[in-house]
């Protein structure tokens, strides 16, 4: 009997019914998303290795409490996901357990917790190469339907730019130099260069310079827009649309900090 390629059977693309759109006036994230189903994902495990085959899990790492711009609560929690392989000398596999964290703000906890496992779980899920499209830069990785999350409103109609509100302390006739509580942005402020350097090959230069001045301005603070997005450090962020909504936490944490 052939052998069979059990790598080749998991990444093959899923049915072109597990890619779903959500628009921006359902997620709230400035743009409109195409991801992908959890359960497309958990099928082609069972499909390739069966029922018993495999086993997932997971671990609450981080449980927060926000507000959304509205007042509502924002429940945030972030897991780690692990999903193991089973041994079968049949189809010539060794146990194998792969992880990967996850995250998501909703107004319930319930849901919040539901999406940051189906998130994690998606992620984990494409290092054995089940729905990888997601981590090509194909898909968004967590599209989700949020009403409460405001990303968009500082999402210019006209050019698609991103512009941060004046802080509410700004008189009529200061002018931009003058104001002392303006959001500093590429023009108007000098970064020293890192000690370290940073590389991230999946976002442009320009976001990545960006980047890099919003972690010096907020230190700390910083970490937590990252986590945020389901990163840990400047070097897991996954794509340019990702940097251009983190560095738009960013400049709101810090117009809120002023």
């Amino acid at each position: 009997m052939e052998k069979r390629n059990i790598y080749k059977e998991l990444s093959s693309p899923l049915p072109k019914e597990a890619k779903q759109v959500a628009l921006n006036k359902e997620t709230h994230k400035g743009y409109d998303t195409i991801g992908q189903g959890y359960q497309y994902c958990v099928d082609r495990f069972n499909e390739v290795l069966g029922l018993t085959g495999w086993t997932w899990g997971y671990n609450v790492i981080a449980e927060d409490i926000e507000k959304y711009s509205n007042g509502k609560p924002k429940y945030i929690y972030t897991v780690e996901v692990y999903i193991t392989i089973k041994a079968n000398p049949e189809l010539g596999l060794t146990e194998e357990t792969r992880k990967c964290i996850g995250g998501h703000d909703s107004i319930t906890k319930a849901d919040a917790l539901k999406g940051a496992i189906t998130n994690g779980f998606k992620k984990t899920a494409s290092f054995f190469g089940v729905g990888r499209e997601a981590y090509a830069g194909e898909l968004d990785d967590d599209f989700k339907p949020n009403p409460y999350r405001d990303d968009d409103k500082y999402i210019n109609k006209n050019n698609g730019k991103i512009e941060m509100p004046k802080p509410k302390n700004e008189t009529k006739n200061e002018t931009k130099n003058e104001t002392k509580n303006e959001i500093p942005n590429e023009t108007n402020i000098q970064i020293e260069t890192p000690s370290e350097q940073i590389h991230n090959n999946k976002i442009n230069k320009e976001n990545l310079d960006r980047i890099i001045k919003a972690k010096k301005l907020l230190g700390e603070d910083f970490n937590i827009v990252l986590k945020t997005f389901n990163c840990q450090d400047i070097s897991d962020i996954p794509n340019n649309q990702t940097a251009i909504n983190i560095i738009t936490k960013a400049r709101e944490l810090y117009s809120e900090r002023q």
